[in-house]
């Protein structure tokens, strides 16, 4: 009796669809680098995902960096913006320049 009720839950198994295992999506920040002239902002954003982000800067005095991803130039330097959301850590530096350095490089 064991026998057959083994027999049948093993090819009932086998019957059954393969369940789809899905791969963690990637996620990804839509910019790694930016040059933003004093007193400007940028906004970065997320892909991939819904979940709730930590933003945070290297360099507050350079660089300041809103809950929603609002990047804000302060002074001039290089920083970097750091997101850290489902386990992974996303960056982009900033590079702030003052308005004159900014239009002789354009």
């Amino acid at each position: 009796m064991k026998k057959k009720f083994l027999c049948v839950a093993l090819s009932a198994m086998m019957l059954l669809p393969a369940v789809p295992i899905h791969a963690k999506q990637n996620t990804t920040i839509n910019k790694t680098f930016i040059t933003l002239p004093k007193k400007n902002s940028y906004t970065l954003k997320i892909k991939g995902t819904k979940k709730k982000v930590k933003w945070s800067s290297s360099k507050k005095k350079v660089v300041a960096v809103t809950k929603s991803g609002k990047v804000i130039a302060k002074k001039s330097g290089t920083a970097y913006i750091t997101a850290k959301v489902n386990g992974q850590t996303l960056k982009c530096e900033v590079s702030v320049r003052s308005h004159k350095s900014i239009t002789n490089k354009l």
